[in-house]
C-alpha cells in the first residue's frame, strides 16, 4: 500500500504538482536504498563468516586421524620426540602433555637427560626391529598396543582425550608408570 502511495506521489511530484514532496519521497528512497545496500552488505559479510567457518570445520575434519590411525601413523613415521616443536606436538597430544613433553625436552637441553630417557612409543631405550597391533580396549578412550620383539612382548595403553580430533592424554606402560608420572617424577 505504501508503495503504491509513493509511487502515486512520485508520480504527481515529477509532473510538477508538487516539488516539495518529489524533494521529499526522493531522499526517502535514497535512505531507503541506502539501508537496502547495507542491509545486503552485512548479509554478504555473514554469508561469507559462514563459508570460513565451514571451511574451516571441513579443513579440520579433513586432517583429524581417528585414534588408531594417529598411533599408526606415529609408528610408521618413527616416531622421535627430539624432531618436535612446540607447534607440531598438539597434532599428537593433548595440550597438558605437549606442555609436560615441552619442559622435559627444555629440562634435557639444559642439564643433558631429565625424566624422558626412552622412546616413548617403545617403552625402550634402543627399538629393534618390532612388529605392532592396535586392539581398542573395552574403555572407549583407551586403546592397547601389542609390541613384538622378537619373541617377546610389551602391552602399551594409550588414553586419548575424547575431542573431535583424538589425542594423546597419556601413555601407560608396562613397568606400572604412566608418561605423565614418568615426566612429573
Amino acid at each position: 500500500m505504501r508503495k503504491i502511495i509513493i509511487g502515486l506521489v512520485l508520480s504527481l511530484g515529477l509532473m510538477g504538482c508538487n516539488p516539495q514532496v518529489q524533494t521529499t519521497e526522493h531522499q526517502e528512497n535514497k535512505q531507503t536504498e541506502k539501508e537496502n545496500k547495507n542491509i545486503s552488505h552485512q548479509e554478504d559479510h555473514t554469508q561469507a563468516n559462514k563459508n570460513v567457518v565451514v571451511k574451516v570445520n571441513a579443513d579440520q575434519r579433513q586432517n583429524c586421524r581417528s585414534a588408531k590411525e594417529l598411533i599408526q601413523y606415529m609408528y610408521d613415521s618413527q616416531f622421535d620426540l627430539a624432531d618436535f616443536t612446540p607447534l607440531s606436538m598438539p597434532q599428537y597430544f593433548d595440550p597438558k602433555l605437549s606442555k609436560l613433553i615441552e619442559k622435559d625436552k627444555h629440562c634435557a637441553e639444559k642439564y643433558g637427560l631429565c625424566n624422558i630417557d626412552f622412546d616413548i612409543l617403545m617403552d625402550s631405550q634402543d627399538p629393534e626391529d618390532y612388529r605392532i597391533r592396535i586392539e581398542n580396549t573395552q574403555n572407549l578412550n583407551k586403546l592397547r598396543v601389542l609390541i613384538h620383539y622378537g619373541e617377546s612382548e610389551k602391552n602399551l595403553i594409550f588414553e586419548m582425550n575424547s575431542e573431535h580430533c583424538p589425542k594423546i592424554k597419556d601413555i601407560h606402560y608396562p613397568r606400572g608408570k604412566s608418561l605423565v608420572e614418568i615426566i612429573n617424577s
